[in-house]
């Protein structure tokens, strides 16, 4: 259990900080693409991913210790990547709504998506249901993708 409090703890610190950079009047201002959904949609949306990634983690942590030695450096990869997507994560919110920088925003959310794709992919030696724990993140992030996209095409001066 104190395995899943410290997740928890990391997890939704770093969607505490992200959440402090809100998208405010400047982004009224902004052309939004086509499929930008209403802003009420995406605390909900992010609480349950973000919950998703902490389990997610914790699973893979605990299917370490369940696993041949050889899965404990397969933990220490999994850790790092975890750790740089969850920097990520937090830094887009800070690019886009803070410092209002969308086209670094659209290359850290690249890098985040890749940074998921690349945690699934070493989860899943440990714990398929890690892995898979992950899809509905790295769909919502390459919906996220688009969405900055879109902003920073229909925005350009």
């Amino acid at each position: 259990m104190l395995r899943f409090a410290v997740c928890a703890v990391v997890v939704f610190a770093a969607a505490g900080y992200a959440s402090s950079f809100t998208p405010g009047p400047w982004y009224r201002t902004l052309q939004s693409p086509v499929g930008t959904p209403p802003n009420w949609v995406f605390p909900p949306v992010w609480s349950v991913l973000y919950a998703l990634l902490a389990i997610s983690f914790w699973w893979f942590w605990e299917q370490a210790d369940a696993k041949p030695p050889t899965s404990k450096q397969v933990f220490r990869l999994g850790a790092a990547v975890f750790v740089v997507q969850l920097i990520a994560n937090a830094l887009w919110s800070q690019f886009f709504f803070g410092w209002h920088w969308m086209g670094l925003a659209l290359i850290n959310i690249g890098f985040l998506w890749l940074s998921i794709l690349a945690m699934m992919l070493i989860f899943r030696r440990n714990s398929p249901l890690a892995a898979n724990l992950l899809l509905p993140y790295l769909a919502w992030v390459g919906y996220a993708t688009y969405l900055n996209a879109g902003f920073l095409y229909l925005n350009r001066e």
